[in-house]
């Protein structure tokens, strides 16, 4: 995953006493105190993220929220078949506010700088 690669990155700058480029951000924590020190792992934030062409998901074990609002059990839904977006199920909006919280504190949609050429690209924008 891309927060797997740039913990890495974070992670090799810190051991070899760099500093990212100018005008790099990095998101997300380095684990160079785990490799020095042997500590084990700090616990996870309990959510991931993951973008594919203009596809924006954010999920927990449980749930998973599209960045158009479509939301998921995929633990009981893996096939992603019922919408829970307008459940009144409290744990089921609780999580929701909890995953669009942060999809809203993620940095804005860029745009990317090719055109995805996959075929399951192609399918996500409806082309052949």
């Amino acid at each position: 995953s891309s927060g797997g690669t740039i913990k890495a990155m974070q992670a090799l700058l810190e051991l070899a006493g760099g500093t990212p480029p100018k005008g790099v951000a990095l998101d997300g924590e380095s684990f160079a105190d785990v490799v020095l020190d042997a500590r084990p792992p700090r616990a996870s934030r309990g959510w991931i993220f993951s973008q594919y062409a203009g596809d924006r998901v954010v999920r927990n074990q449980r749930f998973k929220l599209y960045r158009t609002g479509g939301f998921f059990d995929v633990t009981s839904d893996p096939l992603e078949k019922i919408n829970l977006a307008d459940s009144k199920v409290a744990d089921v909006v609780a999580a929701r506010r909890s995953l669009q919280r942060v999809l809203d504190g993620l940095p804005a949609d860029c745009t990317l700088p090719f055109k995805p050429l996959s075929q399951s690209a192609f399918q996500l924008r409806g082309e052949r």
